[in-house]
């Protein structure tokens, strides 16, 4: 199901990254590896709060606005699909260790005021952790993630951005634990096909998890 491991690591070296539209994971096989709580490092716009003025019904039937301008073409400050937020909480629930990894940082605190099923007070990591990459996101990934550790990481700039450069690249495809990656469209954020993805992640990390 998720192909050979070194095949993958290549795949992950030239630029072409295991996400939901090229493999469901990424798995280094062969390893002994201590049993670590699973990770999900979760962006939140491009991701949850879609970046778009209003949202596209093609892809969620369902979509909540807040703060929007005056002008009906406006890109609201929050646009999210109650469906596409609910997985977090199922995420959460399971065990999953649920991260914010967002240039909201500390703001996070307070998007489940708004963004209603999000749980309240999730961790969330910060600009002031420094590394080698020229990218905050993938140094303070590279420091709080073990390396035996299931990792998910949701991020609409994963293959534009953040694994462009060598150390990311290389981070991702060494790694010991279970990797998957998921890099949204922006205007959408994560679909259907993408929850499904998690779900299947989270019931394959943490065994008490209902896959669906």
């Amino acid at each position: 199901m998720f192909g050979n491991a070194n095949q993958t690591r290549r795949m992950c070296l030239q630029g072409t990254y295991p996400t939901i539209t090229d493999a469901e994971s990424h798995v280094k096989s062969g390893a002994s590896v201590k049993v670590e709580q699973p990770i999900w490092l979760l962006d939140f716009d491009g991701v949850l709060n879609a970046v778009a003025p209003h949202g596209d019904t093609r892809i969620w039937k369902d979509w909540r606005t807040e703060g929007r301008g005056s002008s009906p073409d406006s890109i609201p400050w929050y646009l999210w699909a109650p469906e596409a937020v609910k997985v977090v909480g199922e995420a959460h629930e399971a065990g999953v260790r649920v991260i914010w990894l967002t240039d909201w940082e500390d703001m996070t605190q307070r998007l489940h005021e708004t963004v209603h099923g999000l749980p309240a007070r999730l961790e969330f990591l910060t600009r002031r952790i420094s590394g080698p990459s020229k990218h905050w996101k993938v140094n303070a990934a590279m420091s709080i993630v073990p390396d035996a550790a299931p990792l998910l990481w949701t991020d609409d700039h994963l293959k534009t951005r953040l694994l462009r450069e060598k150390v990311g690249k290389e981070w991702v495809a060494n790694r010991g634990g279970d990797t998957a990656l998921i890099a949204p469209r922006k205007e959408y954020g994560i679909t259907p096909r993408d929850v499904d993805t998690i779900r299947a992640w989270v019931a394959r990390v943490t065994p008490s998890f209902p896959a669906q």
